[in-house]
């Protein structure tokens, strides 16, 4: 995920990183269309990436693109 923001920054555009998803999920709550789409990992300490992905599309008219990480 680390990277995918790096290149965000690198091409100028605007991000907001959170710790955890319920942070994530109140910032969107607080600064409703503020923002244009949600980058989340599926594995998160405190909420997997698909309840987000839920509650996300219930509240907010919102693209959320979820990445998922492999290990070797």
């Amino acid at each position: 995920m680390i990277i995918i923001v790096l290149c965000l920054l690198f091409s100028l555009v605007a991000v907001t990183a959170c710790p955890q998803a319920t942070v994530a999920l109140n910032l969107l709550r607080e600064r409703k269309g503020c923002f244009d789409v949600v980058l989340s990992d599926v594995h998160m300490p405190d909420m997997d990436g698909f309840k987000l992905l839920e509650l996300v599309g219930l509240e907010m008219d919102l693209p959320v693109i979820s990445e998922y990480q492999i290990s070797c």
